[in-house]
């Protein structure tokens, strides 16, 4: 349904200028001519720096080097290619992060935290399975909420937190077997014109039950709007219509486990 990202961009993040120096456990040192990669040259180009690796300072040699290992890791965990979209070089407020997308049919841009100084070298983060499992997730949820309400209309936002699974082959078919294994945020907004506070009311206590039942554990923010405003709403543009202005009821809450 909706996905997490509908059309986005991708914009470096810069990345790989100058600036300040890394310190000494931070630098790269090569015995040989180091030949950059066809990804790397790309990523160069990206932010306009030379395409020589020799022609890059110590910072930038740096950059490059980490973005090749972790598009090399992605690309083996997953069994896919994938392709720079940014980079986040690390410092005292920020973690050292990637972010890339599949080369062929890419379903979002993925973010990858390295490990810090001192972790594990080996323990890498990233947020690809989310994608996977985004378009069952969305399936199961729109099937109960289209169940529940007939032809209330209504407007949903979902985003995956996180989820069990840690590779596409472990996603089941069935969309009734993944309760218990992916947590989400979703916001949903009911047609306030079709549905009154008696039922909005009855629906949370349902919805309740229904997530406790089927272990899925939810962060829920969710209103009654005002008639004509429901179909005004977009995955870009649906916060505007929460306000007082807009909505008879709004309510947050944690469901699940």
């Amino acid at each position: 349904m909706i996905k997490r990202i509908t059309a986005l961009v991708i914009i470096t993040i810069l990345i790989i200028t100058g600036g300040c120096s890394l310190n000494d456990n931070q630098q790269q040192t090569t015995t040989a001519p180091y030949v950059l990669t066809d990804r790397q040259i790309a990523a160069l180009e990206d932010v306009g720096l030379p395409t020589d690796y020799e022609a890059l300072d110590m910072t930038q040699k740096y950059a490059i080097i980490r973005i090749e290992e972790g598009l090399s890791y992605l690309d083996n965990k997953y069994g896919e290619r994938f392709i720079y979209a940014g980079y986040i070089r690390p410092s005292i407020l920020d973690k050292e992060t990637l972010f890339a997308v599949q080369e062929k049919d890419p379903i979002g841009v993925v973010e990858l935290i390295y490990p810090r100084k001192g972790e594990d070298d080996s323990i890498y983060e990233d947020d690809f399975m989310t994608y996977v499992v985004e378009p069952i997730y969305d399936a199961r949820m729109l099937d109960y909420f289209k169940s529940q309400l007939g032809d209330i209309p209504f407007f949903a936002d979902i985003y995956i937190s996180d989820t069990v699974y840690q590779h596409p082959d472990e996603v089941p078919k069935d969309i009734n077997a993944i309760d218990g294994k992916i947590g989400a945020r979703i916001a949903l907004f009911l047609d306030g014109g079709k549905m009154g506070e008696a039922e909005y009311d009855a629906f949370i206590e349902n919805y309740k039950a229904w997530c406790l039942e089927h272990k899925m554990e939810t962060s829920l923010e969710i209103g009654l709007i005002k008639p004509g405003y429901i179909q005004k709403m977009t995955p870009d543009y649906y916060t505007t219509y929460r306000t007082e202005e807009y909505r008879i009821r709004y309510d947050r809450m944690y469901l699940g486990e």
